[in-house]
Formats: structure tokens, sequence, C-alpha cells
């Protein structure tokens, strides 16, 4: 007997789920995440993967403590803690043993397992693919790669200095100091040049944190600059003077000693890194160790390499005048900055004197040709 039914109704296809929100990658705590989340939030859903956020109680409990301080997310929505995540940044803190070239190792890698594991749940989130995809440089070759299958537009915060410039900057140091031995301690691997070269060739827009950097990658890519705090308290004058960033671990050493002995009965306050050299720096009567601005009345920021040292931007938070090189005050207008040239003691001391007596500009924020606000508009 023939069949008569007819051919069976198509199935209604199922409509495609629409790309929506913005999905950003946090390997570590870093100060962009709050502007920069200020700026996607106002303009649609956004979640963070945080994987190294705490659990409130833990943070209550341990508040004193910088590490677990640092690690409180109740801010950033959709974040949650890993608590593998966070044994592994500890058993790498315990193996590095304060060493400079073991601690910015780990944190490469933490940012790659943080990137691998975006990666995984990209394809998995329940609003489906997001539209939008930011993450820091050394932290995204994997999620960028997993967004553009997925057809979202990938955005690389570069938060970290080249990679090819800082190791050509840290050999023409250790020329210049032989003795210097931890000169020569830190250098990248292959892998890592190799990984944020392939970082901005996946992007389709770089954020910068600094002109320096915005000069640096030139029109090769298009180029947005994250969006920095303004300047929100008046600057109240004091004597002290704040060496940024971890200042016995590069250029300090060489500078320190001769600025102690240029500037008698001036306080110097350091912040040293890992594996500081020469320790003795520390036991000196006029130096302290001390991370507080109160009663700092000028910054200095001395790298002759690109960085971004924090007391820069709380400097420029505060209004407190900031003496340094172009090459370490990217966040800064140039015109705002008594910038000197690097390895210049009697500059340096001129321009701290005339800071310190009310003279020349307060810092300002550097303004970009483009910013990340002009560019989601």
């Amino acid at each position: 007997m023939a069949d008569t039914a007819g051919p069976e109704p198509e199935q209604p296809k199922q409509p495609k789920r629409p790309n929506v929100g913005v999905f950003v990658v946090a390997p570590e705590p870093a100060d962009w995440l709050g502007p920069v989340l200020e700026v996607l939030q106002a303009r649609g859903p956004v979640e963070v993967f945080a994987p190294w956020v705490l659990p409130g109680a833990v943070v209550r409990l341990g508040r004193r403590v910088g590490f677990v301080r640092r690690r409180e997310g109740h801010d950033l929505p959709g974040a949650r803690g890993r608590g593998w995540f966070t044994a592994a940044e500890l058993l790498a803190r315990a193996f590095a043993r304060g060493k400079t070239a073991r601690t910015l190792a780990n944190r490469v890698h933490m940012r790659a397992l943080a990137d691998a594991t975006a990666a995984l749940l990209l394809g998995r989130r329940e609003a489906g693919p997001p539209r939008l995809v930011l993450a820091p440089s050394l932290g995204a070759r994997r999620s960028f790669a997993r967004a553009r299958a997925l057809g979202s537009t990938c955005v690389l915060v570069e938060d970290m200095p080249d990679l090819d410039s800082l190791v050509d900057g840290l050999d023409r140091m250790a020329r210049a100091h032989p003795r210097a031995s931890f000169l020569r301690n830190h250098r990248p691997r292959a892998r890592d040049h190799a990984r944020q070269r392939a970082e901005r060739w996946q992007s389709d827009v770089i954020a910068v944190r600094g002109r320096v950097a915005w000069q640096r990658l030139g029109d090769a890519k298009e180029r947005v600059a994250i969006p920095q705090e303004p300047s929100r308290a008046t600057h109240r004058s004091g004597l002290a003077i704040a060496f940024a960033g971890p200042p016995l671990a590069r250029c300090g050493s060489t500078q320190l000693p001769a600025l102690l002995e240029a500037l008698p009965g001036r306080e110097l306050r350091v912040q040293p890194g890992p594996a500081a050299e020469p320790s003795g720096l520390l036991e000196h009567p006029r130096v302290r160790v001390d991370r507080s601005l109160d009663g700092v009345g000028v910054v200095l920021s001395l790298s002759p390499l690109e960085s971004h040292p924090s007391a820069v931007t709380a400097a420029l938070e505060r209004g407190i005048p900031v003496v340094g090189t172009l090459a370490s005050t990217g966040l800064l207008e140039p015109a705002s900055v008594r910038a000197v040239e690097p390895g210049d003691t009697a500059a340096t001391v001129r321009a701290i004197e005339a800071a310190l007596a009310g003279e020349g500009p307060s810092p300002r924020a550097w303004l970009p040709p483009r910013s990340l606000l002009e560019w989601l508009d």
C-alpha cells in the first residue's frame, strides 16, 4: 500500500541568541578595572571573570593583610572566586620567596591560567556569546581565539610594558651599571614575547594606559585610552618625598644614595620591591618604608623604562606634584610633570625643591586623541 502521508512539516529554526553584554577577563586586581567597568556598565550588562576574588567573610577577617584586602570583589558584577586559583597563587608566592624574576614570571603564569579558564567559560554562558570581550595583556590569547569564533569584538588592555622594549631597556641599564646584578635577573621567555604580539594581532582595538604606549603602537592598530580617575582632592603641602614604584628593584639603587646626599634633612619614602638591592638602603635613618602619601609634598617617578607606578596614579587623584621621567609618567599630561632625564640627580633635586616650594603645575591626566568611552559611543 502506497504511503499517502505528505512530507513532514519543517521544524521552525531556533533563533540565534543575540550577542549581548560584555565579558571582562580580570586575572588579577587592577586599578584600571573600576574606571573601565564604570564606562561599560553604563552601556549594558557586564560579567567579570575574576578568579582571585575572596569570600566576603575572609576579606572581613583578613582586611589588614594586603593580599586579602586587594581581593575584595563585591563590586565586580558576576565575579566569584575559585579556591583552586587562590591556592595556586599562594603556592606560587611561596615558591618565589620574594625573588624578582620568579615573582614576575608567576604573574605571567597566573594570567595565562586565567585566560585558559575564561576561554572555556565563554562558550558556556547562559546569556549567549558576549558582544564584546575585554582582556589584559598576556591574559587574552585563548579568550580572544574563542571570542572571535563566537563573533565577539576583542578589546586588549595593554596594562603591562612592551616586553621587547623592556628587555632592551634592562640591557642598557645593565651595561651602564655592571655591578647591579639584579638588572640581569629577569628576562621574559620567548613564548611570552610571542604571546604579547599575538594578542595584539587578535584584537580589534587596543586600550592603552598612557601616551608612551599610544606612541609606541602607532597607527597599525586602532587605539583607545583607558579612562582614569580625575583628581578629587586638593593637595595639602607636605615635606616628605615619595619614591614611586619599587625603586630599589631597578633604577632606585643607583639614584637613591645620591638623592639622600643631595637632600640633607629630607625624608624619602620608598616601596621596596621583591629582592630589593641593596637592602642596606632601607636602614638609612632618612629612608622610610611607607605606601601612604599622607604628608607627601612630591612624588618621584624616575624609571627610564615604560611603567605605571601606583603612586603616580594616587598623586593624580590627590593633586600631589610629580617629578619624573616621561617614560614612567605616561598617565599624565607632559606639561603637568616636572620632567627630568634618567640619572640626572642635579636636575631632579632642583625639580624637587621647586615642587616643595609650591612652584609649578599640579598633575593632570593625559588627554588621549580617542577614549574608550568615545569608541563605545
